[in-house]
C-alpha cells in the first residue's frame, strides 16, 4: 500500500509552517509501507495525479479553528475551489482524482492548532507543542492501514 504525506502551508507566516516542521519529522520514521512525503506552500493541480498514484494521502495543515489536533476523513467536493487556483482545497483535489484518473485514494486532513500567522519565521510555542500529538496521529494512521487489504 502506498502512502503520500503531504504538508502545506507558508514557512514565513509563523504557525503556518507546523506541517512542514511535522513532515521534516516524519521523514526520520522507520515505516512498514511504503510513504512519500512532500512539502509545498499550497496545494497545486499537479497534486492530483500524484494523489492518484498512492492508496491513502494524508494533507497536513495549520488550522486557526482548531484547539487539538483533528483528523478529518475527506470527501470529495468540485465546489470547494476559490476563484483562482491559491486556495485549492482537498475536498477539491480529490474530486479531480475521481473525474481525471477514476480512483479515490482514502484521504484525510491533519488540522494542526495555530494561533500566529503574521509574517515572520517563528512557530508559536503553543502550535511547537501539539507537534508530539500530530505525529501521534500520523503513526496511528499509518499503523491503521496494515490492517487494511493491500
Amino acid at each position: 500500500m502506498k502512502h503520500l504525506i503531504y504538508a502545506y502551508g507558508n514557512p514565513g507566516r509563523g504557525d503556518d509552517n507546523v506541517a512542514h516542521l511535522l513532515a521534516d519529522a516524519l521523514q526520520h520514521e522507520r515505516w512498514e509501507q511504503e510513504v512519500t512525503i512532500k512539502h509545498n506552500f499550497q496545494l497545486n493541480l499537479e497534486d492530483v495525479a500524484l494523489m492518484a498514484d498512492h492508496d491513502r494521502v494524508l494533507f497536513m495543515d495549520a488550522s486557526l479553528e482548531a484547539e487539538h489536533c483533528q483528523l478529518e476523513v475527506v470527501e470529495p467536493n468540485a465546489r470547494q475551489i476559490e476563484f483562482t487556483n491559491h486556495a485549492m482545497a482537498p475536498q477539491y483535489l480529490l474530486s479531480l482524482c475521481e473525474l481525471l484518473y477514476g480512483c479515490h485514494p482514502d484521504t484525510y486532513l491533519l488540522h494542526i492548532p495555530g494561533r500566529n500567522f503574521d509574517l515572520e519565521d517563528q512557530m508559536s510555542s503553543w502550535t511547537i507543542a501539539h507537534v508530539p500529538e500530530a505525529r501521534q496521529i500520523v503513526r496511528k494512521w499509518m499503523d491503521s492501514s496494515l490492517a487494511q487489504p493491500a
